[in-house]
């Protein structure tokens, strides 16, 4: 089966799919490195702290979406800034990941 390029909420859904009780977002961070057009990112906050591993989304994504899609960086956040809707959240997070992981971040 062939992977196939799917959007970001359709990442996230997946990764859902797997991890019912986490909030977590998949967010696109551009940089001057990447030519095709950034990295996705996983930022997720947990209650029981377990830990989401970039190992992890390979081995739950591999050949579902394709590989380039697949969140290479994750963050662990103790909870997400307070919002009214979720594309304000997500252009918060990219922001802050843009400016020194600013949003009290736990890197995994």
């Amino acid at each position: 089966m062939e992977a196939k390029e799917i959007s970001l909420g359709d990442i996230e859904s997946k990764i859902r799919d797997a991890y019912p009780n986490y909030d977590l977002y998949v967010i696109k961070v551009h940089d001057h490195i990447d030519s095709c057009g950034g990295i996705n990112v996983l930022c997720y906050s947990s209650k029981d702290r377990r830990s989401i591993t970039p190992a992890d989304l390979t081995d739950l994504l591999s050949g579902i979406i394709d590989r380039d899609q697949i969140p290479r960086i994750v963050y662990r956040f103790e909870s997400f800034p307070r919002t009214t809707d979720q594309s304000e959240l997500r252009e918060r997070l990219q922001k802050g990941l843009l400016q020194g992981n600013s949003l009290h971040i736990s890197e995994c």
